[in-house]
């Protein structure tokens, strides 16, 4: 008996099929190479960028430094030359735009990635109205409250916001034990709740008053004040480490007429008088506007000692603004009261 056995042939794939799956293989490996590989070049090129955006920051900031530095020589020469600090001299003309190309090493063969520039200009800070006179001690200034009062009506500001800040500033303070206030100024100034009239501050105290508020923007802590406010008041008020008189060689007539207690119309006078000749002192001033001044040690002067610088610099991709303020001792000595970048 004969028994058939059914076979199935084995299936061998087919060469080409090998091939198909050989090659698709290749791709896939080769496509990984790549990717890997672009990967790694791509880390590089960030980290090479990196490294050249802190070359160029560090190279910006030393630019920054350089001309603070100068900025310091400047008003140090000044303080030795001359008593009196007025817009016509050297350290109140501007720096516009001034080429940096010829004096940093850039390795860009764009030409116009390479130019760098560096512009900048020097305020006198007490050309405004410093914040610290409302207040010192902890103890309020009724007549300084009142200075204030009118600058914010002149600017079309809620003049009940001087209070408020008064209050704010004077809590920022050390206290301490002024002489009384005269029973005139206390009768003129009942609403208010201090009774003392600070001792004005020698030279070297004045940098020893604590302070929370430094900066303008620091006053949106203050109830009633806003962004659009303070942007408005940034070109008229200042906050020193101490009270400081106004200079009446580079006040504004809004500020000059204020402190002053003038009329808009003579402090705008007196500002077109000091264009042809400064005021070679208060006596001066006083004489020119006939008319009764304060003549008080923190009211009026013809000398600053707070200047506040503020500097840029582009260069290729780095865009660096800087502001300062300098303290100036009569010496001429300068001190870097704060720096922010």
């Amino acid at each position: 008996m004969q028994v058939h056995l059914s076979q199935k042939p084995f299936l061998y794939p087919p060469i080409a099929c090998q091939r198909g799956v050989a090659v698709v293989t290749a791709l896939l490996l080769t496509t990984l190479a790549v990717t890997i590989v672009a990967s790694v070049f791509w880390q590089q090129q960030v980290q090479v960028r990196g490294v050249e955006n802190q070359r160029l920051q560090s190279q910006t900031q030393w630019v920054l430094r350089a001309a603070l530095d100068w900025t310091r020589i400047v008003l140090r020469d000044d303080a030795r030359n001359t008593a009196v600090d007025q817009l016509g001299e050297a350290w109140a003309v501007p720096l516009v735009d001034a080429r940096l190309d010829d004096y940093i090493e850039s390795d860009s063969s764009d030409t116009e990635a390479s130019n760098g520039t560096l512009s900048g200009n020097v305020i006198d800070a007490q050309s405004r109205y410093n914040l610290n006179n409302l207040a010192e001690g902890a103890v309020i200034n009724p007549q300084e409250v009142a200075v204030y009062k009118r600058l914010l009506g002149l600017l079309g500001i809620n003049p009940n916001l001087a209070e408020a800040t008064a209050t704010a500033i004077s809590a920022t303070q050390t206290s301490s034990a002024p002489p009384p206030v005269p029973q005139a100024v206390v009768n003129a100034t009942s609403n208010l709740t201090p009774v003392a009239v600070p001792k004005a501050p020698s030279a070297t105290n004045q940098q020893e008053q604590p302070a929370l508020y430094i900066h303008n923007e620091d006053l949106i802590a203050v109830p009633g004040y806003t962004e659009a406010i303070i942007d408005k008041l940034k070109d008229y008020v200042v906050i020193l480490p101490g009270p400081t008189p106004v200079n009446v060689n580079t006040a504004g007539s809004e500020v000059l007429a204020a402190k002053a207690n003038l009329s808009m119309e003579q402090a705008a006078t007196m500002v077109a008088s000091r264009s042809h000749a400064y005021f070679v002192d208060t006596k001066d001033f006083q004489n020119r506007v006939k008319a009764e001044v304060p003549i008080g040690e923190n009211d009026l002067s013809v000398k600053t000692n707070y200047f506040l610088i503020f500097n840029k610099v582009h260069w290729q991709r780095a865009n660096l603004d800087m502001q300062a303020l300098i303290y100036r001792k009569d010496t001429g000595n300068t001190t870097i009261m704060w720096l922010r970048e």
